[in-house]
């Protein structure tokens, strides 16, 4: 689970910590909050991975991501 919530930041560039925020990370600063609060509730981590996969589905539904490795064809 942590390796999959340390992309989750890194994908979106929110930092968890930050206190100032654009709308767009306001929204992804509530998803993480409900995350993190998920963690220390469910031992099991069942629940922040569903909350996870969830608003990750959302959140890439509407965005686009370029990448920066082009792959070559031999």
């Amino acid at each position: 689970m942590a390796k999959a919530l340390d992309l989750w930041i890194e994908l979106t560039g929110v930092d968890p910590t930050s206190t100032s925020f654009s709308m767009r990370g306001w929204e992804v600063h509530k998803m993480n909050r409900q995350i993190k609060e998920a963690l220390e509730l469910d031992e099991t981590e069942i629940t922040a991975y569903l909350l996870l996969d969830a608003f990750s589905r959302a959140y890439f539904k509407e965005r686009v991501f370029f990448s920066t490795r082009v792959a070559t064809v031999a």
